[in-house]
Order: structure tokens, then C-alpha cells, then sequence
């Protein structure tokens, strides 16, 4: 079980935009990110020794970046602490353009 994290809902915009009524929320099915029209709950779970990097799980499997030369997606793969595509931040839009010039985030676009 997942201690000390928060719990949060996941939605895609771009189907909550074009068809509301599919609900567009990301649900864990077996290992596999698939959109539901009912909210799932996932777990914030906090990353030991790293503030502010957060994991995204739900059973055991967590939400992950993954680049490849088709593109980048995410997926939903066995939480590992160590695996650096498995860890989040969450920035207020607000503050972006402050956070990422803080932290030499390049600028894309």
C-alpha cells in the first residue's frame, strides 16, 4: 500500500474538449493507460529524498514517459523509485515561465 502520498484524478483534455461525455479520465486497466468515462483514482506518492518529484501509481504500476522514435507517450509500467521517467512535478501555470527559467528548462517553440 501507498503511504503519504495524495490522490488525485487524471483527465485528457483534448477528449473532455471534443466529447465530455466520454469523460476522458486515465485509467490503470491491467497495466495499460486507456481512457474511462469514470474517474479513477490515482496515488501523488512522494519521492524519498527528493522534494517536489512526485510518482503517479495506481496498483503497483505507475505513469511513465517514454521516448522513442515515433514519439513521445506515456504508459503505464511497474513503479521502480529509481526510474527518472516516472517522476513528476507539479508547477502552478502561473509560475512556469519563473520555474523553468530558475531551473534551465529550455524553451521549445
Amino acid at each position: 500500500a501507498t503511504t503519504g502520498g495524495y490522490i488525485a484524478t487524471i483527465r485528457v483534455l483534448e477528449t473532455v474538449q471534443q466529447n465530455a461525455s466520454a469523460g476522458g479520465y486515465v485509467r490503470n486497466s491491467n497495466g495499460a493507460l486507456v481512457h474511462s468515462a469514470a474517474a479513477e483514482a490515482w496515488t501523488l506518492q512522494p519521492v524519498a529524498g527528493e522534494p517536489l518529484q512526485y510518482m503517479i501509481v495506481d496498483g503497483g504500476v505507475a505513469i511513465t514517459l517514454n521516448s522513442s522514435t515515433s514519439g513521445t507517450q506515456l504508459t503505464a509500467e511497474a513503479a521502480d523509485d529509481s526510474a527518472t521517467n516516472q517522476r513528476w512535478m507539479f508547477v502552478p501555470i502561473d509560475q512556469i515561465d519563473d520555474f523553468d527559467s530558475e531551473n534551465d528548462v529550455p524553451v521549445i517553440g
